[in-house]
């Protein structure tokens, strides 16, 4: 099994890590660029709701045969798009910029990630199956780390926080079963691994009498693996089921929302949209801080991809 589906696995793991993190302190200058990038993008919005409200009017004065109206609609829709391209350009440039001034912080995690990641290959290549916990847990750590100060760098975390809406017990009892069979795919995959780096030394040091055992050891590793697998995508799938309703609730949530600021900027109505995009926004919010409580919590299905792979080859 290559290395880099090692990595890719942790790395994913990484994202459902509960340890604590330490957010780096951000330079002056990518604060500034937060603050400037910022004010462009509020700028940009304005513009594009300004642009949506042309083309709703000039859709209606069309209809109404307001050829009147059309002229100056059309005349008001060329103005602000010419606006909203220039806006969109200084939020590019103000993007840039940020980017640029947080490179040495995010080069500095990505460095921590492949250190740890090369550690981890190192002693699985060496068999040094004690070290494996370690070598993990600080590879999620520094995945961790990198998402944790991407974050602050880049993300907008909402003023106020959604709080994630109380779970049924059947859900909670699922998460538990899930994570239960996560480990046991992960434990059976690092086996599989270190099988295949044994038949490949054996190989090497033409020690033939150890491959028949080793090949054995391998088929029923990977037996093993399948059977950890196949447990997995079916705690999962019972867990989607049992969270849906939690979930469905927020999908309507949100498409009623989306549904009346579309409404709204048909209508022209410009005095709801700011409520209706806030209304968007703590919707979006809601299914996802939901779905993370959900899911959030439990490896995703790419140790499932990863068997899928193996029986590819």
């Amino acid at each position: 099994m290559p290395t880099k589906l090692i990595f890719g696995v942790l790395t994913v793991l990484s994202c459902a890590s509960t340890m604590a993190q330490v957010t780096t302190p951000l330079p002056s200058a990518v604060l500034a660029d937060q603050i400037t990038l910022k004010a462009a993008s509020s700028l940009a919005q304005a513009d594009r709701m300004r642009v949506q409200l042309d083309m709703a009017r000039l859709q209606a004065d069309k209809v109404a045969n307001n050829t009147a109206a059309v002229a100056t609609d059309q005349a008001s829709l060329t103005a602000d798009r010419a606006t909203l391209l220039a806006d969109s350009k200084a939020r590019s440039a103000a993007a840039h910029q940020l980017l640029t001034d947080a490179k040495p912080l995010l080069a500095a995690d990505v460095a921590s990630i492949q250190a740890a990641a090369s550690k981890l290959n190192s002693d699985i290549k060496a068999g040094n199956t004690t070290a494996l916990a370690n070598d993990q847990s600080a590879l999620q750590s520094a995945n961790q780390q990198f998402i944790t100060d991407r974050q602050k760098v880049f993300g907008a975390a909402p003023s106020t926080p959604a709080a994630a809406t109380p779970l049924p017990a059947g859900v909670t009892a699922d998460q538990a079963s899930a994570k239960t069979a996560a480990s046991a795919v992960q434990s059976a995959q690092n086996q599989v691994q270190l099988d295949m780096l044994k038949i490949q030394a054996d190989r090497a040091s033409s020690n033939t009498a150890a491959l028949a055992t080793d090949k054995a050891a391998l088929t029923a590793d990977r037996t093993s693996l399948v059977t950890a697998a196949n447990n997995l995508k079916a705690t999962l799938t019972q867990l989607k089921t049992d969270a849906k309703p939690v979930l469905a609730a927020d999908q309507t949530a949100l498409q009623t929302a989306q549904t009346q600021w579309k409404a709204d900027i048909k209508a022209g109505n410009a005095t709801a949209l700011a409520a209706d995009q806030l209304a968007l926004k703590n919707a979006a919010t809601q299914f996802s801080v939901d779905r993370k409580a959900v899911f959030g919590s439990i490896l995703p299905t790419a140790a499932v991809g990863a068997l899928k792979g193996m029986r590819a080859r």
